[in-house]
């Protein structure tokens, strides 16, 4: 099989650096013989009867015509030697042997990878028709020589896939290699059939370039030419092996650099082993396919299939779903910040007005007319929440249609003055989004104003060649658009913004899907938006909602709260929106934390004894009938008593309660005092009540009282521990009747927290 080396960089290969051409050895191009030395003498003896050297010699002697005609016999005698002997003949040897050789699909000739562009402008082999010589040249020259591998059959020639796709791959050794294999070329052919948009021809170069990386790792393992002989069970494991390098898999960690790369290389490698299996099927002729048994080839690819649908979760697939979604538990979900969407769409006004009017008066057009376009289209994407690709390519006409509204009396008069008035400033267009769906899109009455001029300043400078359909096309181009990823990158980082990163079309989406699962929406009306967002309902609930750490932590953490108070049978038949949770249970349930570390030893010690005394209350109430029992109260503050006394009630637990009923057994252990010598209760040393009970409104002159009492936590924004309130209600405990130290606290952080 013949094999193409399209670099020319072979450490086997002859080069020849003589400084004279006329040393060289070269082929001639009309025999195909070697020719030593003397090529021009060859020419003379050998094939005076033919038009070409007739011309040549009819030319004056050692004139630069007759010598630029010898050179251009010579320069394709070079590239025959090198197709058939393998012998590079470059123009300009280079003293650096890692220099990389293109040839010139119009002369022939090899130059350098550098210096290839500079050839094409001024060689004199091109068409006069030629546009923009040496853009594309580097890529050219690899789908030239992938060609002259097919022995110029119609392989190549009438195929999409080399008029749409090849022109837009880099010119690396990855693309050289996709272009020379005819099952990786026949593979990108049949992805460009399911589709017939342009934009389409970006992702079938990507999918035709992971195919051709994956063979370049399989190259590293074993000696083979193409991935035709590839597709065999015995080479499964190897294909493992090619995959896991080109995902970057680490075999310590057990994670995948590109994840989602090996996640779909088992689906590629099926759609490739179906196309094999074809062209066998079929008995097709395809360049440099062969294979000896038709029907063991068959029974090959049918044990590949098998082998991955059955294998290939297991080796490859279930660690890379492992990994994206450990990638997507740790990558946080920012959405853009209101000041930085406010910062930017001034920035869009500003440079937009600018660039407006400098085109009314025609000063800088070309630069001003980019300017404007590149806002218009930010400033629709941004105003629409839309993707970027139902922006970027629309077209002309499908603007200039005026979209159908539907004439029902009915629903116009449902609707309100305001929204009537917007019915009529807005433009609604209908083009043409993801997966083939009607997706809407809304133009302001200024933005109307922007497009008229650019469709003006478009026909009259002629800045757009008229077969460029798109609104927003690039300036000179023939059919190219103006990329609006790069478009509101580039105005996002110009805008000053504090996150430029988090301004894009997605985020933009997420920021709507937001904002509208914190209003009361029907579903019908949820169905009418996502609809306008160009997606289904369902996908509008999964993946644009609010972000799951919002929603648990907001939501699903005040139902917790009111489970863990007891209080969940008071909701019912309620939603979470209706659910309305009282600050003082969060503060009973998290803020009693932040107290001093002895308080915190001490605290059970505290509800015991109170616990337990306010059992001791209501037993003797209930034995005496008594409506108030004139009882020692404990003294909460006398720490040494209180730890003493609650030893004292545990060693004797058991006795205290069988002796209840009995006054002399109380009296013994709590000396009854007169009311006179009672020591007065405040309520910061009583424990919380029920969390159930009625909530007092705050008076006037209390707010004044404990705002200038607590002026300092309010200005610095800290919020009160608890003793700092019990001191506060042991000065104004006699204003404060009605209040504890948990309402006290909540208070004060309500004030500060809604400046």
């Amino acid at each position: 099989m013949l094999t193409l080396n399209y670099f020319f960089q072979n450490p086997n290969q002859q080069y020849f650096k003589k400084p004279s051409a006329k040393e060289r050895p070269t082929i001639c191009p009309l025999c195909f013989n070697d020719v030593i030395t003397h090529f021009p003498r060859h020419l003379l003896r050998h094939h005076k009867d033919n038009p070409e050297v007739q011309a040549i010699f009819k030319a004056k002697p050692k004139s630069k015509e007759r010598s630029s005609m010898i050179n251009a016999l010579r320069k394709r005698g070079y590239f025959y030697l090198n197709m058939e002997k393998n012998v590079l003949n470059p123009m300009r040897n280079s003293k650096n042997s890692s220099t990389k050789y293109f040839v010139c699909k119009y002369c022939l000739g090899h130059y350098a990878k550098n210096l290839l562009h500079k050839h094409v402008k001024i060689c004199k082999s091109k068409p006069m028709d030629c546009e923009n010589p040496g853009k594309y040249c580097l890529t050219e020259s690899q789908t030239f020589m992938a060609e002259m591998l097919y022995k110029n059959t119609e392989f190549l020639k009438t195929s999409r896939l080399k008029n749409e796709v090849f022109q837009l791959m880099r010119a690396d050794d990855i693309s050289a290699l996709a272009k020379s294999d005819p099952l990786i070329c026949l593979y990108g052919e049949s992805l460009l059939q399911k589709h017939k948009r342009q934009q389409i021809a970006n992702v079938v170069s990507n999918k035709v370039r992971e195919m051709a990386r994956l063979l370049l790792a399989l190259k590293r393992f074993q000696n083979i030419v193409g991935l035709f002989e590839v597709l065999r069970p015995e080479m499964y494991s190897k294909l493992i092996e090619a995959t896991k390098i080109i995902s970057g898999y680490d075999d310590s960690t057990k994670n995948f650099k590109a994840a989602s790369l090996a996640l779909h290389m088992g689906t590629n490698l099926k759609l490739i082993c179906n196309i094999a299996f074809k062209i066998v099927l079929e008995n097709k002729k395809i360049p440099n396919i062969d294979w000896d048994d038709r029907e063991k080839k068959k029974n090959e690819l049918k044990d590949l299939i098998q082998l991955v649908e059955s294998h290939w979760c297991n080796d490859i697939s279930s660690l890379a779903l492992k990994t994206l979604n450990e990638k997507k538990i740790k990558n946080r979900v920012e959405l853009p910040l209101t000041s930085d969407v406010l910062t930017f769409q001034s920035y869009l006004d500003e440079i937009a007005q600018k660039a407006y009017e400098c085109l009314q008066y025609e000063t800088n057009v070309n630069k001003n007319y980019k300017i404007l376009s590149e806002c218009v289209l930010a400033k629709t994407v941004m105003f629409n929440r839309k993707r970027i690709g139902d922006v970027q390519y629309l077209h002309v006409e499908t603007y200039k249609k005026n979209s159908i509204l539907t004439n029902n009396e009915d629903f116009e008069n449902s609707l309100t003055p305001v929204e009537k008035i917007l019915s009529q400033k807005f433009k609604r267009v209908i083009t043409d989004g993801k997966h083939s769906k009607p997706v809407p899109i809304l133009f302001s009455q200024k933005i109307q104003k922007f497009i008229t001029l650019i469709l003006k300043v478009r026909e009259t400078f002629n800045i757009v060649p008229k077969t460029n359909p798109y609104l927003f096309a690039n300036p000179n181009s023939l059919k190219s658009w103006m990329s609006g990823v790069h478009v509101m990158r580039r105005l996002a980082n110009a805008s000053g913004a504090q996150k430029p990163h988090l301004l894009t079309s997605s985020r933009f989406r997420k920021h709507i899907a937001t904002t509208l699962q914190l209003m009361d929406m029907e579903s019908t009306e949820m169905e009418q938006v996502a609809t306008f967002m160009g997606h289904t309902k369902k996908t509008h609930e999964e993946f644009y909602r609010l972000p799951q750490d919002i929603y648990q932590t907001a939501k699903v953490a005040k139902i917790l709260l009111l489970l863990e108070k007891g209080r969940g049978h008071q909701f019912k038949g309620k939603n979470l929106e209706e659910i309305e949770l009282d600050k003082d249970v969060y503060y009973s349930s998290e803020e009693e934390a932040e107290i001093q570390d002895e308080e915190k030893e001490i605290m059970p010690m505290k509800q015991d004894i109170t616990r337990s005394n306010d059992q001791n209350e209501e037993n003797q109430i209930s034995s005496f009938n008594i409506k108030q029992a004139e009882v020692e109260k404990v003294d909460i503050l006398n720490l040494d008593e209180l730890i003493k006394e609650n030893n004292e009630m545990r060693n004797e637990n058991h006795k205290e309660v069988s002796q209840l009923n009995e006054p002399k057994v109380y009296k013994k252990r709590n000396t009854v005092k007169t009311q006179s010598e009672t020591k007065p209760i405040l309520p910061h040393m009583q424990e919380s009540k029920s969390k159930n009970s009625m909530r007092i409104k705050w008076s006037s002159e209390e707010q004044k009282i404990i705002k200038h009492y607590f002026r300092e936590n309010i200005k610095n924004k800290i919020t009160p521990r608890k003793t700092e309130c019990q001191n506060f209600l042991e000065q104004y405990g006699s204003q404060f009747i009605n209040k504890d130290w948990v309402r006290i606290k909540t208070f004060v952080y309500n004030t500060f927290r809604n400046k």
